[in-house]
Order: structure tokens, then sequence, then C-alpha cells
């Protein structure tokens, strides 16, 4: 081996060693190169980890986030959905109860009246009476179940009529004067316009139970931000309403809480203004593109008409009472009034038949069982008189009326319901009808009532 190589060699060996030899001056011992780069990828390789993990961590409740939002919103249309199949079940049981229990009812109390007029000795008859009344209570208290489960007006008429419907049924059950001013351009989709009616409902309860007042205002509108407004407003004792909503809980138990919580799954807010000894107002505030601006003319309209035609009740006809017999007589000589019939339940229809042919001054000219049979049947025959159901399968009375009337101006109509409110009485007589009676009055009452009309009528073509 050269020289040169060896000492190249000895240079190496000696040169290496002393690198790791403490200094003179007494400097601490350096750490070999290997040693210090194997902490840096450690220390690296901790950050990077770390890095990681804080990124799963992120990750993880990102996910969660979402999670916890698809639940609430899934749980929030479970909610809604649960409040709408409640209604749904109520308006079931109610169309149960209408179109079952009360035409059964109705059909007695016609074939009662009918079976009346017949030659029967005094004590029958009075028999029969009581019967009449027995069954005209249980018609009233039906016609009350269903109207308390979901009222008809509600879904014939709209949203702004079944606040009146609700003012009219607070006046009568609580003694409450409820003042409704609503606009009826606003017309909600019925699943939207009965949630509304149920909190609207609730809330005018809880003025009765609370307010120690005997009177609200309850207002519809939509103000310049397109937001519907409906207000209840009262001035009774009122309450701590910053209290309320800090507490999260309602005085009058869970029906206010159901309330904002159903409002809120409508995508709108109730507001609370109140202070003790101020009164109190609540506001159900949402967006009114959730509500459909309709200006159909089928739909009910809420004219002022006068009090007394809309208070007008069914008069009660005295029977005549005789020694021993009791003989119905109607003169030979009246005009015979041709009449159309139209009710979609057979039993009411046929005791309908029943009571007008029994009748001298009446000719059963056609049976209808819808409105657009009824509407057919008026082109075909032009009777003097219809005497039609207002709920009714493919066209209802109410519509059929409305046709008829504009068509046929020398065809008269007269409106039978079980649920002859104020509110659909006005529709009808909007529509060109000439009276809304009450299913559940007796067949007397229904002749009678008839034929004053048609008189009524006459008499000004007639002088």
């Amino acid at each position: 081996m050269p020289i040169k190589h060896l000492s190249h060699y000895e240079y190496k060996k000696i040169k290496k060693p002393s690198a790791a030899m403490p200094s003179s001056s007494g400097a601490k011992q350096v750490a070999p190169i290997s040693e210090i780069d194997r902490l840096k990828e450690d220390l690296q390789s901790s950050k990077q980890q770390h890095a990681f993990s804080q990124n799963e961590l992120e990750r993880t409740r990102d996910e969660l986030e979402s999670r916890v939002k698809k639940r609430t919103g899934k749980l929030r249309s479970l909610a809604r959905e649960l409040t709408l199949a409640e209604e749904r079940e109520r308006r079931r049981i109610a169309g149960l109860v209408h179109d079952n229990l009360q035409q059964l009812l109705v059909a007695v109390l016609l074939n009662i009246g009918v079976t009346k007029t017949k030659n029967h000795c005094y004590v029958i008859f009075q028999e029969l009476e009581g019967i009449e009344l027995m069954t005209k209570e249980c018609i009233d208290i039906t016609r009350s179940l269903a109207s308390e489960l979901s009222p008809s007006v509600l879904h014939q008429c709209g949203l702004a009529a079944g606040f009146g419907w609700l003012r009219d049924w607070f006046g009568e059950k609580y003694g409450f004067n409820l003042e409704v001013s609503a606009d009826e351009s606003l017309m909600p989709d019925e699943d939207i316009s009965i949630t509304l009616f149920q909190c609207v409902r609730e809330i005018v309860f809880n003025s009765v139970k609370h307010s120690s007042v005997k009177s609200a205002r309850l207002t519809m509108v939509c103000d310049d931000y397109s937001f519907v407004n409906i207000s209840i407003e009262d001035q009774g004792a009122g309450f701590d309403a910053e209290a309320l909503v800090l507490q999260d809980s309602w005085k009058g138990g869970v029906g206010l809480f159901s309330v904002r919580e159903r409002v809120e799954l409508l995508g709108g807010v109730m507001l609370i203004d109140s202070a003790p000894g101020q009164g109190a107002c609540f506001t159900l505030r949402f967006p009114a593109k959730l509500l459909k601006n309709s200006g159909n003319e089928d739909r009910c309209e809420n004219s002022d008409l006068g009090k007394g035609a809309l208070d007008q009740g069914l008069d009660e006809i005295a029977a005549a009472k005789e020694p021993m017999w009791i003989v119905r007589k109607t003169e030979s000589h009246s005009p015979r009034h041709r009449v159309i019939l139209a009710d979609d339940h057979s039993m009411v229809r046929q005791g309908l038949v029943r009571v007008f042919r029994d009748e001298a001054d009446f000719e059963v000219v056609g049976e209808a069982a819808n409105g657009k049979e009824a509407l057919e049947m008026a082109r075909e025959q032009e009777p003097d008189i219809i005497v039609m159901d207002l709920q009714m399968p493919v066209m209802s009375g109410l519509e059929a009326t409305r046709v008829i009337r504009r068509e046929l101006p020398g065809v008269q109509v007269i409106g039978l319901s079980m649920d002859a409110t104020k509110e659909s009485r006005r529709s009808l007589l909007r529509a060109g009808a000439l009276d809304l009676l009450h299913k559940g009055g007796s067949a007397e009452d229904l002749i009678q009532r008839v034929r004053e009309h048609l008189v009524a009528k006459a008499l000004p073509s007639a002088s």
C-alpha cells in the first residue's frame, strides 16, 4: 500500500474519534449527528400525528354535527307529520260521524216526520214527537262533536271562514266575544290551514282561561315584508313574557309550547308581547310564500251581509193537535212546485223524497247524488226549486248552486247542511241560494221553510 494512502488512512483514524472528545475549553459533549436526525424525525412524526389527529377530530366533529342536523331535521319532519296525522285523523273521525251516524239520524228524523203526517191516534202522535225530539238531540250532539273535531267550514271555505266559526263557537260555548278581521285572499293549503287553525284555537283558549276578560281580537294580514301575521290580542291580566321565554315553560301547560313548536315547523315564529296587568298579544308570523293567493270565485266569499239575515234561525212550527186524530191536509188547488232533491246519502235522499211526495203542492222531478248530477238535471228539467246538500262529492252543493244560479236564474236553490254555520250560510247566499237550512230540523220545518221561500220569491212578480 502506498505511503500516501497509509497516511490518509491514519489521518482518518485519528480525526474521527477526536470529534467526540471534549474540547479543552470544557464545552458539553455534542450528540452524534445520527441521534439528532433521529430526534428531528421523531419530532416531525409527532407533529404529523398531531395534525392528523386534529384533522380527524375536526372531521368527526363535522360528521357528528351533520348527523345531528339531519336527525334534527328528521325529528322536525316527523313531528310535523305527527301533527298533520293527528289532524287528518280528527277529520276522518268527523267524516265518519257526518257521513254515517248523522245521516242515519237525519233519515230517521225525516221518516218520523212522514209518519206523523199519516192518520194516527193522538197517543201515537205524542210518542212520535218524543222520539223526534230525542233524535234531534242526538243530531245536535253529533254535530257538535264533528265540528269540534274538525269543522267542515274550514275545509269548505278556508282559514278566514274557519276563524269566523271560532268566533261563533267561543261565543256560544263560553260567552267569549272574539272579534275577527281576516284577509280572505290569504289562502293556505289545507294542511297549513288545519295547523294554524288549531294553533289559534289553543291561544284563544289560553285567553279564555287566563286573561280574566271576556273578549279578544283576532287579525290576519300580510305586511309590507311579505310576512303573514296572525295576532290574538286581549286586554286582560297579562303575564311576564320575558320570564316565560327564559324559563322555556308555559303557564297554561304544554298547549302554548306546542303552538310554538308547530309554528316553527311551518318555518315561522311565535312572538309574545305581554306584561302583568297590560294584556297579552300572541303573533304567529311566517313567510307569505306558504300561502296561495287565490282569486278563484269558487272559494267562499265573506261579504258583510245584514246581521239579521245571517243570524236568522230555524223557525219552530207548532204541530196542531186535535183531541183524537191528527189529519194533515194540503189544499188541492195549491200550485205544484217542481223540485229536484240532491244529497249524496241515499238514506237521506229517500227520506226527502218521501217528505216531498206526501205533499200535494210538490212534485219530485229528479234525484241527484252529487252537485254535477244536480246541475245536469237542472239544465234538463228546469225545476222551480232544488233542495241541495252542501257537502257532496264530484261537485259540491256550493259550486253547483253558483253555476245553476248563473245559467238558470229562474231555478231557486235551498241548501241543506249538518253544519249550517253563519259562514256557510253567507257563502251559499252569495252563490245565489235562498237559504241554508239545518239538516237536523224536522220534516215539517223543512216543508214549511221551502214553501215560505217560494211564496216570498213569487210575491214581487205577482204584484
